[in-house]
């Protein structure tokens, strides 16, 4: 991400989480800090979602995302996508 596109959205990245409803795939954006805990995202997003965070998975690029560690240290980038997934309990 070049220097000024971060300074012109006042330090904050753009991220989007990417997930299934219903059978049709959907998004959400984020405009977040660097230093953003990602369980603030979790929380935030399966709020919005109306899932119970315990049966949400986050990914970005394949690797299982961790609520503890921030956006800098996996250095996402503006309009990086992160990848819900919700656990199917029961049925077929």
């Amino acid at each position: 991400m070049a220097e000024n596109e971060t300074n012109a959205n006042d330090g904050k990245v753009n991220l989007k989480v990417a997930y299934s409803q219903g059978g049709s795939e959907d998004e959400i954006q984020f405009s977040v800090k660097p230093t953003t805990k990602l369980g603030k995202i979790f929380a935030a997003f399966c709020q919005r979602t109306g899932q119970d965070q315990s049966t949400v998975r986050f990914t970005f690029n394949g690797d299982r995302l961790d609520p503890d560690d921030t956006v800098k240290q996996y250095e996402m980038e503006d309009d990086d996508q992160l990848q819900a997934h919700v656990s199917q309990i029961g049925g077929l």
